[in-house]
């Protein structure tokens, strides 16, 4: 019979294994079915609240973490609509981002997003129509992802993305 690793020698292990960075992000969309995109003061261009999970965290709750630290909205329901993994690209380590769905937000609720004017600068609404381009382009990772996400939310279903692609 096989016997179990001794503790020390099985927490040696399990600190030998790869670790991956990993992001959530979420999209909320108002009455016209317009997205929710904020702007970082360190990007180019827009992005969706978000960021990276932190030690002993799910993506959900980093999820929730990042929206309420971005826009002061905590969003109670979440539905993943996909997870990309990425490769690693200068000085990027490779990464599973994932994007839920947070809801259609009442107007109520709009008013009362809140921004720091440090981290986010600036958040507005977008059409459909001109999300991608407001997300860096069709060739930003993200842009890619929230593509996939719009359809899943069509659809009924998530997507497993590599690199922006279905897999």
């Amino acid at each position: 019979m096989i016997q179990p690793l001794p503790k020390n020698r099985l927490k040696k292990f399990y600190q030998s294994l790869p670790t991956k960075r990993i992001a959530a992000g979420a999209l909320f969309f108002n009455h016209k079915n317009e997205v929710l995109v904020i702007k970082p003061s360190y990007k180019n261009h827009w992005s969706i609240p978000g960021g990276v999970v932190e030690r002993e965290e799910s993506p959900r709750q980093a999820c929730q973490r990042e929206c309420r630290e971005e826009i002061g909205l905590k969003p109670t329901k979440l539905t993943l609509l996909c997870i990309d993994y990425k490769n690693s690209s200068n000085p990027k380590p490779e990464s599973i981002q994932m994007v839920y769905y947070a809801g259609r937000l009442s107007q109520n609720t709009i008013s009362k997003i809140k921004i720091d004017n440090h981290e986010i600068i600036a958040h507005r609404f977008i059409n459909l129509k001109n999300v991608i381009k407001a997300l860096g382009g069709k060739n930003s990772p993200l842009a890619k992802r929230v593509k996939y996400c719009l359809s899943a939310i069509k659809n009924h279903r998530a997507y497993y993305l590599e690199n922006g692609k279905i897999k």
